[in-house]
C-alpha cells in the first residue's frame, strides 16, 4: 500500500479517480475536435492535426491506467 493510499480513505480515493477519468475523456473529445478543425479549417493544418491527434493517444492512454485502477 502507498503513503497515498494509506492516508486517502477508500470511497474518497475512488471518487478522484473517477473524476480524474471523466477529465481524461473530457481531454480525448476535446482533441478529436481540435483536431478534425484544424485538419479542415486550416491551410496545411493535417500537421497541427495529427499533433492534436498524438495528444488524444496519449489522453486514452491516461485514461486506461486510470480505469485500471479503479478495478
Amino acid at each position: 500500500m502507498s503513503r497515498a493510499e494509506a492516508k486517502t480513505p477508500r470511497p474518497e480515493m475512488i471518487r478522484l479517480l473517477q473524476q480524474a477519468l471523466r477529465l481524461e475523456y473530457e481531454d480525448v473529445f476535446l482533441y478529436l475536435r481540435e483536431s478534425s478543425l484544424f485538419k479542415k479549417k486550416l491551410i496545411r493544418g493535417e500537421r497541427l492535426g495529427q499533433i492534436f491527434s498524438r495528444f488524444c493517444d496519449s489522453e486514452i492512454s491516461h485514461a486506461d491506467r486510470v480505469a485500471t485502477a479503479l478495478m
